[in-house]
């Protein structure tokens, strides 16, 4: 005979968690696990009559309830007007007021203070 079940397994099997069959099976072919068993499911039984059992399983029920509706959340519509308007003032073309655009690419040019000395006496910029 192979090792008895534990506690957990009997639970499981008894909630009906055990797919595979092997706890069932083992519970058939064992005598001191089919007691344990039938002592546990009488145990639960009892407690299950209990009204704060009840309680707890409805207050349990009305959660699993509450969070299978959909809800709807501020977040997606919010992102989206966001995005939408940030996209309508970066990408919609705008003239300045006086008519002068910038024509070419924008070149930013950085020098040291050494090598501004150097370029202000070079002959060619004299």
């Amino acid at each position: 005979m192979a090792e008895h079940l534990t506690r957990l397994e009997l639970d499981e099997w008894l909630s009906g968690l055990d797919a595979s069959g092997r706890a069932e099976r083992h519970v058939a072919a064992c005598p001191a696990c089919a007691t344990l068993a039938e002592r546990m499911r009488q145990s639960r039984e009892s407690s299950l009559r209990e009204p704060r059992a009840r309680a707890v399983l409805a207050r349990l029920e009305e959660k699993r309830a509450a969070s299978a509706k959909p809800r709807w959340s501020w977040g997606v519509p919010l992102v989206a007007a966001l995005a939408v308007g940030f996209a309508l003032v970066v990408y919609v073309p705008r003239g300045t007021e006086d008519g002068v655009r910038l024509k070419g690419a924008v070149a930013l040019r950085l020098l040291s203070e050494q090598a501004r000395r150097c370029w202000a006496r070079s002959p060619a910029n004299a």
